[in-house]
């Protein structure tokens, strides 16, 4: 997968279920489309074109700037379980669940600091393989995101540390987000950003 805007960031392939048949973008494999693609809503949400198409990225460049409904009074503020158990559309696997924004409460640019290829440094380059450790324990790659005002593409690889959470704030949801310049990790991003996910036990 390609990425915008950062030169010397590695191109990603993605696999399909052989493990060895490489899926192309916006070909045999991933692909963009906007929420006003005729067929895309279905009744008020495009819930069941998603599950129908689960390698489509559903990007929305006008408000609520959702990927599930193109009107605010029809977003789905409980589609990952926010405030309450698992739900039915939560991505992870059974026994895990999309953590709510607490958990990462306490991450710190100093128990939270640069970890770049195996070693506590950061460089000005922005590589795949840079990302942060917390406490000397667990490793967020900056694996970047997919950027609504970008239609869909990928961006800031190498630099931003992203992950949903599974709470809402009015029409944006909360998530972990550090760039390499900030100190602050919860931020609300809106929902049609494409970002990783970092399930947590039940």
């Amino acid at each position: 997968m390609q990425q915008s805007g950062t030169p010397n960031a590695e191109t990603v392939a993605l696999y399909g279920a052989d493990g060895s048949s490489e899926l192309t973008e916006d070909g045999t494999g991933y692909s963009k489309v906007n929420i006003t693609t005729s067929g895309v809503i279905n009744g008020n949400t495009s819930l069941v074109y998603s599950i129908k198409h689960p390698l489509t990225f559903i990007f929305n460049t006008v408000t609520p700037w959702d990927w599930y409904a193109s009107n605010e009074s029809f977003q789905n503020n409980t589609i990952w379980g926010e405030g309450g158990g698992k739900s039915a559309y939560d991505p992870c696997p059974q026994g895990w669940r999309i953590p709510s924004d607490t958990t990462w409460k306490d991450f710190t640019t100093t128990n939270f600091p640069f970890y770049t290829a195996g070693n506590q440094t950061i460089t000005k380059d922005l590589f795949a393989t840079n990302g942060r450790q917390y406490h000397n324990f667990t490793w967020y790659p900056a694996a970047g995101r997919r950027r609504t005002t970008y239609s869909g593409h990928l961006s800031s690889i190498g630099e931003n540390i992203c992950s949903w959470s599974a709470n809402i704030s009015g029409m944006v949801s909360k998530n972990l987000c550090f760039y390499f310049s900030s100190s602050s990790p919860i931020v609300a991003e809106y929902r049609s950003v494409g970002m990783s996910v970092r399930c947590v036990q039940q």
